[in-house]
């Protein structure tokens, strides 16, 4: 499905993270989005899956806009920045207690700790 960002302006404290930005993602393509601290990677992410509305612009899946339906109605997943922490807020070690499922291998355990 294509995902169209049109003329979406976000401010936050009176300073422009995005002013009419227009950006289109064809369907079935691969798409990354890079940039350093700050930039807004994970507020144009937060827009696509609907937590943050844009304060100007729109944001369509296809024909269909969907600026104002809500999270819930979308069909996005997102996984926050956070979910490589746990409970106690440090990162996992190769240590770290692992799974009772017999599915997940030793290896591949340790491999996602440390990543």
């Amino acid at each position: 499905m294509r995902i169209r960002f049109e003329g979406v302006t976000q401010r936050y404290e009176a300073a422009p993270l995005f002013d009419g930005l227009d950006l289109e993602i064809p369907s079935g393509r691969f798409f990354t989005l890079l940039g350093p601290s700050g930039c807004g990677k994970t507020t144009l992410l937060r827009m696509l899956a609907g937590f943050v509305v844009p304060e100007s612009g729109r944001v369509w899946f296809g024909d269909v806009d969907v600026t104002a339906m809500p999270v819930h109605k979308r069909g996005v997943g997102m996984v926050f920045q956070d979910s490589c922490w746990n409970a106690s807020g440090s990162r996992l070690s190769p240590n770290a207690p692992r799974p009772r499922s017999p599915v997940a291998s030793a290896s591949a355990w340790r491999w996602r700790a440390r990543w």
